[in-house]
């Protein structure tokens, strides 16, 4: 079986995810800036906040969660 992280990216995809990337980030405050970094960093929500520190655990689910369904709204 070959998975999606077995290949390199195609043009076109990389072209795709930065022009999402590129929206997300331009609708997004700061703190939702870091957020979503931090998330795509590969940190978890508990660390994220921390890492933060002006920004609880619970206000990150939240990002996290508009952040989803903006990108779902968006497919």
């Amino acid at each position: 079986l070959m998975f999606a992280m077995d290949r390199q990216p195609l043009p076109d995809e990389i072209v795709m995810l930065v022009e999402t990337l590129d929206q997300l980030m331009a609708g997004a405050t700061d703190v939702e800036r870091e957020i979503i970094v931090a998330r795509l960093d590969g940190f978890g929500p508990r660390e994220i906040s921390e890492r933060i520190g002006s920004v609880s655990e619970r206000k990150v689910y939240r990002v996290l969660a508009q952040v989803r369904k903006r990108l779902e709204a968006d497919m």
